[in-house]
């Protein structure tokens, strides 16, 4: 690959495995960080209303 405008560099970056490691998002977007707002949360709703979604994104 030739690094033409870094291009090398900036998939590096994008590879990298960084940041907060939320996996529980709520219907806003919105990550829930610990088990206490995960137990509020879904205290708050029927069992039926919940769906899991299994999601990669890879670049």
């Amino acid at each position: 690959m030739d690094d033409v405008d870094l291009a090398q560099y900036d998939c590096y970056w994008l590879g990298q495995f960084v940041g907060p490691s939320v996996w529980i998002y709520d219907e806003h977007g919105t990550g829930l960080r610990s088990r206490a707002a995960i137990d509020r949360y879904f205290g708050d709703r029927e069992r039926d209303s919940t769906w899991v979604i299994p999601a990669d994104v890879n670049y």
